[in-house]
């Protein structure tokens, strides 16, 4: 029911005015063929528009809307399989839960200001386009590294009652696409974009050296 609601009815028509007619991606609960990006966006956007996604308590965010929107459409834009965007979408959580540094480092950054739900989403975007799209080691890296500039929202806007924090994880979507998209391109990005002096863990969450649960038990242990 959530792409009735007024917001997700926005974000639809700006995908449906911004798309080439007849793209390979589809818009859940109106069936419109609309571009990949438009298509993370909008979808993404209707999965939290009742607030009824899940929950990551390792970074505060609800991974379903970017992690799962932004699958699908790199899927259906690349003509991905099954397996394949499944794999993404476990990669695009458990990105987004090893970046929170255990809630630590995104509560930081909530009592900042700053939306957890689309700045960590951007990352689960990123490394579900990446994985879907099979890039290797360097060029993955790249994509999250991306990302971290490409980080967005604000909670100022759940306090005044406006509009817009309803769109900010739909856009955390969208860039986290563009990210993986630039890095297969051959797009080189700060390597030190996450954990560097004024990178992401700094400038988000005050975190002044890596967590150690950002690598501990890796391929082993999962947050999905």
């Amino acid at each position: 029911e959530g792409y009735r609601l007024e917001p997700v009815r926005m974000a639809i028509e700006v995908a449906t005015e911004l798309s080439p007619k007849e793209g390979p991606a589809r818009i859940w609960g109106t069936g419109q063929r609309v571009g990949a990006l438009p298509a993370a966006f909008a979808n993404c956007v209707a999965i939290h528009a009742l607030l009824h996604d899940d929950t990551l308590m390792d970074s505060w965010s609800h991974p379903a809307g970017p992690v799962v929107a932004a699958a699908a459409a790199v899927a259906q834009h690349t003509r991905a399989s099954g397996a394949a965007t499944l794999v993404g979408i476990v990669a695009g959580y458990e990105v987004m839960a090893r970046l929170g540094g255990e809630g630590t480092i995104a509560f930081e950054g909530i009592r900042r200001g700053f939306r957890a739900n689309s700045t960590y989403g951007v990352f689960g975007a990123a490394a579900a386009a990446a994985s879907i799209l099979g890039l290797d080691p360097a060029p993955y890296a790249h994509a999250l590294a991306c990302a971290a500039s490409f980080a967005n929202g604000l909670i100022e806007p759940l306090h005044a009652g406006s509009m817009e924090w309803r769109h900010e994880t739909g856009v955390a979507a969208h860039n986290g696409v563009v990210a993986a998209f630039l890095a297969r391109r051959g797009q080189r990005s700060a390597t030190t974009a996450i954990e560097g002096q004024v990178g992401f863990w700094r400038a988000f969450g005050g975190a002044t050296e890596r967590p150690v649960s950002a690598t501990a038990n890796l391929g082993s242990s999962f947050a999905i």
